[in-house]
């Protein structure tokens, strides 16, 4: 879905307050935009009595409330409840709730915690770094509930967003968490290329094998004539501040600051 959206049923007086994510709306248009944006993190309890009473009062769609009504007493699943809300108006075109309808039968079978995290993984994919790293730390805030290794694979997760936007001391003791609680030898590898970006003292006690392969890759990324442009400006700054060159390591920091502006205000919504 693009572009504005009119809405065309009827906008309510009183809002509706969902406190998953802290917001009010007003209309069915607004309803069905919040589902299909946040299905990761829906449960039964989201069909409440009272979004029903709210559909049915307020917003004044009787046949869709006494749908769902009906849905309850059948002891529906919440698939069907959510896809008669997005198909109830033309808010979305056939193919996208066709396309919809097929995510959710295998999404919604999986617990909240896992939806959460396909969510900060759909933002991780889609370079929206900062809402990725917002997902992940609401799960690692219940950290102590889940298992060790998927709060393992949130860490590792985490840090690679971090390191998206170039915060790599974060991204390096995120890393290191997520090698601890995984053995991932691709947690510990990153672990050490973010390490070194950061600038940071070699670790103590570091694995020869798995020390010598992260540097290798480092070294082979920085090297490559078609590596990316951003990563070699990264290493030619850290060896101004090696060489004791201030004035030129400020000036190829404000390059960079520039570079990446435009770019940063996309991937940190």
């Amino acid at each position: 879905m693009s572009g504005l959206k009119l809405c065309r049923t009827k906008l309510g007086k009183r809002a509706y307050y969902i406190s998953g994510i802290m917001i009010n709306i007003y209309s069915l248009e607004e309803l069905c935009y919040y589902i299909y944006n946040n299905v990761y993190t829906l449960d039964d309890d989201f069909i409440s009595d009272e979004l029903i009473d709210y559909i049915a009062t307020e917003l004044e769609e009787k046949p869709l409330s006494d749908m769902l009504r009906a849905l309850r007493n059948d002891k529906a699943p919440l698939s069907q409840y959510i896809m008669a809300i997005i198909s109830y108006i033309d808010y979305y075109t056939a193919d996208e709730i066709k396309a919809f309808e097929n995510e959710i039968k295998e999404l919604l079978t999986q617990p909240v915690e896992i939806r959460i995290k396909l969510k900060g993984d759909n933002f991780l994919n889609s370079r929206r770094y900062n809402s990725a790293i917002k997902t992940y730390s609401e799960l690692l805030s219940n950290a102590s509930r889940y298992e060790p290794v998927f709060v393992g694979n949130i860490n590792h997760n985490m840090a690679v967003a971090y390191a998206k936007l170039f915060l790599f001391k974060d991204a390096s003791k995120l890393f290191k968490k997520a090698y601890e609680l995984t053995h991932n030898p691709e947690s510990l590898k990153m672990y050490y290329i973010a390490n070194k970006l950061a600038n940071e003292k070699d670790p103590e006690n570091a694995d020869e094998d798995s020390y010598y392969t992260a540097m290798h890759q480092l070294e082979v990324v920085l090297n490559d004539a078609n590596a990316e442009e951003d990563l070699k400006n990264i290493d030619y700054t850290f060896k101004l501040i090696e060489k004791g060159n201030y004035s030129e390591y400020q000036s190829s920091i404000n390059k960079m600051l520039s570079n990446w502006i435009d770019e940063y205000k996309e991937v940190t919504k």
